[in-house]
């Protein structure tokens, strides 16, 4: 992926700082630093369709699917825009088969 700072040749950005800046006085101070990582799409549809048949084959009714789902992003890829990630996860199940 390119960018105004360089490639980015992996799936991952660490140590990705915020800061707050004030332009009275010209000074900035680190509010928050994270890991950047980008998921990809495919496999991570690949992922969730190995995990939806057992899921099914538990009789878990598709509202339950989706809220694990959810969760085990959450837990395995960390936090993300939760309407992204159900929109997403809620697409995935209702055109799974």
């Amino acid at each position: 992926m390119a960018t105004n700072s360089g490639t980015i040749a992996s799936n991952e950005i660490p140590s990705v700082a915020v800061y707050l800046y004030e332009k009275n006085t010209r000074t900035s101070e680190e509010i928050t630093k994270f890991d950047l990582v980008f998921v990809d799409q495919e496999a991570l549809t690949n992922e969730f369709y190995t995990i939806l048949p057992i899921l099914r084959r538990q009789k878990m009714s598709n509202d339950d699917i989706k809220k694990y789902l959810i969760e085990y992003y959450f837990d395995f890829y960390g936090a993300t825009d939760s309407k992204s990630i159900k929109q997403f996860v809620d697409q995935l199940v209702d055109n799974a088969k």
